[in-house]
Formats: structure tokens, C-alpha cells, sequence
């Protein structure tokens, strides 16, 4: 089985009060490994500290994030998952 640790998992974004690294989460299917539409996200942040969450699209089209916490605002989501629509798993 081929490794996946490689730069194509995970990517970075550069905030205006921070920094994220956003991690794909994958699947295994018959030995082929596919994006889940989960992203693990690392958030650091100079004033607050630095926090993890999942985030993901629910049915309704929308970014929805497990987890945050209070900091963590709506114009953030909406830049990570600019982000994420624009990198190319």
C-alpha cells in the first residue's frame, strides 16, 4: 500500500491574527485511499493560543466546524473553507 504522508495531504493558510494548517482526512477503500470530506484543522492563533477542530460541509452545503471554540469566528471558517475549495485534493 502506498504511504500518504506526503505534501499533498495537508496545506497551509496564512490568516490576518494567525495561522492554519488544514490535514485531509482519508479513507481506505480496497486499497485506495480517498478524501472524506473531513479536514482536520490545527489553528494558531497570536492573542488566543492555538486550538484543533474538524470541518466539514453538511448536507445543506454549508461549513460546519466540530468542536471550536468561541475564537474561532464565522470570517475564519468562511477563509479556511475558501481554502479548502480552492486547494485540490
Amino acid at each position: 500500500m502506498e504511504q500518504y504522508c506526503s505534501e499533498e495531504n495537508s496545506f497551509d493558510i496564512e490568516l490576518e491574527n494567525g495561522y492554519v494548517s488544514v490535514h485531509v482526512e482519508y479513507k481506505c477503500d480496497e486499497d485506495v485511499l480517498t478524501p472524506t470530506g473531513k479536514y482536520f484543522i490545527y489553528l494558531l492563533h497570536p492573542k488566543r493560543g492555538s486550538c484543533t477542530f474538524i470541518l466539514e460541509m453538511n448536507d445543506k452545503g454549508q461549513w460546519v466546524a466540530d468542536h471550536k471554540p468561541p475564537f474561532v469566528t464565522d470570517d475564519i471558517i468562511a477563509t479556511i473553507s475558501k481554502g479548502i475549495e480552492t486547494y485540490d485534493v
